[in-house]
Order: structure tokens, then C-alpha cells, then sequence
């Protein structure tokens, strides 16, 4: 009651961007409760019926990246908002140099250097990947016997392919079954979903147990 009273007492200018601003953290909040909502959705449904239809595409884009790069290096590469939202990079067991943002061209050729990156192989990577519909790769020369493909965003949550370069064994296999970030669809193809730095770490677990009935791994 106070508080209406007070409102009541202010200026029109006053009132006007009190209304605007909770309509804007209203607005906000429920873009990250229910990023759906705003026409970006994503489930393993639609990532198995994506990967069926691309998988020599994402297979090709592995092989063209893993070929570019230097034997030894490893990279998280990442594309967002018309640039390079991600660039991580290692090289010979150093450790990560991660980097977020990048913008400067003086800092995407030192990280390019790192890897082994030419400018024609990033613009094919990013050619590619837009191709595909996908945002992001992270893959090894060496020691390394799968690469991630980013999928999709919602929010601040990661739908992405792990993508194995054998079949995976059984124990393999009974990790990522038990794992709930994880959803094996092939024995050569895992589904991940990320939460990001506040969101669960899980499909949900009667999301995946439907996707497993209907996609029982042999």
C-alpha cells in the first residue's frame, strides 16, 4: 500500500520508465526461462532427425578441419553474432588459451598461428558450418578419438553432437547411458546438452528415456 501510494506521487516521466524497465526484465527473464517461446527450440528428436540428414556433411567438416589444422593442436572454435563468439586453442599438451569474443584481427591471426589456420581454412570452417545449420567445432589432431560439433543454442544451453572416429566399446557406451548430459543415438554418435554456467547439466530425464525407446542403442 505504501508503495502504491508512492508510485501515485511521482512524476509521469517516472512512472513511464518504472513500467518500461519491468517490462524489459519480464521480457528478459522469460526469454532465458522459455528461450523456446521466441522460435529457437531444440531436442533430441530434432537433433537425430538433423544428423541423419548430414551426417556425410559433418563427417566432411571433421575431416576438412582435423586436415587444416597442425598435428598436435586442439581448438574450440565458436560463431555468434556476426564473429568468433569462441576461439580456444592448445597446442603439443600446453595448456588452453581460451578466448571469448574475439574481434581484433591482430588476435584472430596470433590465435590462427597457434593451430595452424590459414584465413581460407576459417572461412571454409565458418562457410561449413552455416552450411550445415551448426555453430560450432572442437576437435583434436592427436589423442583424441571424437569431435564435438555445436549444434544449436537455447538461451545459455549447448545442443551438440559428439561424433566418434570408431565405434565406441561397451564401457563406453554404459558411461554416456548413465550420463545425463548425454544421450548415445549411434555407436559412432552421441547427443550432449550443456546448461551452460547456471543451467542443468541434463536433457531431463524422461526426455531421455522416450528418445532411448524409440532409438534403442544396439
Amino acid at each position: 500500500m505504501v508503495f502504491l501510494q508512492s508510485f501515485w506521487t511521482k512524476g509521469f516521466l517516472w512512472k513511464i520508465y518504472l513500467i518500461w524497465g519491468c517490462v524489459i526484465i519480464i521480457l528478459v527473464g522469460a526469454y532465458f526461462i522459455s528461450p523456446a517461446k521466441f522460435g529457437n527450440k531444440c531436442n533430441p528428436d530434432i537433433m537425430a532427425e538433423h544428423y541423419d540428414n548430414n551426417k556425410s556433411e559433418l563427417q566432411e567438416l571433421i575431416n576438412y578441419t582435423n586436415h587444416s589444422l597442425d598435428k598436435g593442436a586442439e581448438m574450440r572454435l565458436e560463431f555468434g553474432h556476426g564473429g568468433i563468439s569462441i576461439f580456444h586453442v592448445k597446442r603439443n599438451d600446453s595448456i588452453w588459451s581460451c578466448n571469448w569474443d574475439v574481434s581484433s584481427d591482430e588476435k584472430i591471426d596470433s590465435l590462427m598461428q597457434v593451430v595452424g589456420l590459414d584465413h581460407e581454412e576459417l572461412k571454409n570452417i565458418r562457410r561449413k558450418l552455416r552450411k550445415l545449420g551448426c555453430i560450432s567445432i572442437k576437435t583434436a589432431t592427436t589423442h583424441s578419438d571424437y569431435a564435438d560439433i555445436g549444434f544449436r543454442r537455447v538461451g545459455l544451453g549447448m545442443y551438440s553432437y559428439r561424433i566418434y572416429n570408431h565405434p565406441m566399446n561397451a564401457e563406453e557406451k554404459k558411461e554416456y547411458l548413465e550420463d545425463p548430459m548425454f544421450i548415445p543415438y549411434t555407436d559412432r554418435v552421441v547427443l550432449e546438452y550443456g546448461g551452460g554456467a547456471i543451467g542443468p547439466q541434463t536433457f531431463g530425464e524422461e526426455i531421455k528415456e522416450e528418445f532411448m525407446k524409440k532409438h534403442p542403442l544396439k
